[in-house]
């Protein structure tokens, strides 16, 4: 149990009554607490701390790990990827899908070192889909951000649309949206497969149609929209913001109040 400040060291103490914070104009500014590159050991601590993400959601602590998460990321901190990427199994918690858009933007700010152990853990087919699915959307922020790393990537994508017969529609859907974002017009012919044989979720990348006219090969429909059995995903990635966090921990607060 957290009991006072003191189980975390200054200054990353501050963050633990730091509470709701709404991002200016200018996204999230935490410079006013003199938190630096020297503190990246405790922010990790304070980051994958699971009492206070996942089980003390009643007062202000519970907004801490996602401060430290916010620093980790504009520190740039190569030693945060990989506790990281252990806090991608806590999106199968209950209410704890937050971390499905709260975690790329901060991968994408650590920047391309990430990429090598997301690409791992998108692989590994133990590992549950939401988080993997998360760790696929990383890969493809990164790769949008910083040029140097996109071919990499597009290579990585190609070789994970290859293995659609085998994979989960919204990860094909997923994998299909990054190559179609990049034009790869390479990938072509396999994506028609997989949409073919009925392997792609809709909700990212849209229809075969609607990726024909996003690469350019068609200027507009032939025919309607198919209604698709698979449920439209847009808003696993919608853009991360304290409301939406505080909903999820509402949605959990009211949970624990009826057992």
């Amino acid at each position: 149990m957290l009991k006072n400040n003191n189980t975390f060291k200054y200054p990353v103490s501050q963050l633990l009554n730091y509470g709701e914070y709404e991002p200016s104009g200018k996204g999230y500014d935490y410079s006013e607490l003199g938190i630096g590159s020297d503190d990246i050991p405790e922010l990790i601590n304070l980051a994958t701390n699971f009492n206070l993400l996942v089980e003390h959601i009643d007062d202000a602590l519970s907004w801490a790990p996602i401060h430290a998460m916010r620093i980790l990321g504009q520190l740039k901190a190569t030693e945060a990827i990989e506790p990281l990427i252990d806090i991608l199994k806590y999106i199968d918690i209950d209410n704890m899908d937050w971390l499905i858009s709260e975690l790329p933007p901060i991968f994408e700010q650590i920047g391309k070192a990430s990429v090598p152990q997301l690409m791992e853990y998108v692989r590994d087919i133990d590992n549950t889909l939401y988080p993997r699915l998360t760790a696929l959307d990383s890969i493809i922020q990164i790769a949008k951000a910083d040029d140097s790393c996109k071919e990499d990537c597009v290579k990585y994508l190609r070789g994970r649309i290859k293995k659609y017969k085998n994979e989960d529609a919204i990860i094909n859907g997923k994998v299909i949206d990054g190559l179609v974002a990049f034009k790869d017009m390479e990938s072509i012919d396999i994506i028609k497969a997989a949409f073919d044989s009925d392997s792609v979720n809709f909700g990212f990348a849209g229809d075969w149609q609607e990726v024909q006219i996003r690469l350019g090969l068609l200027t507009e429909r032939i025919s309607p929209p198919k209604v698709h059995e698979y449920p439209n995903s847009d808003f696993l990635f919608e853009k991360p913001t304290m409301k939406r966090v505080r909903n999820r921990k509402d949605k959990m607060r009211k949970k624990k109040k009826k057992m």
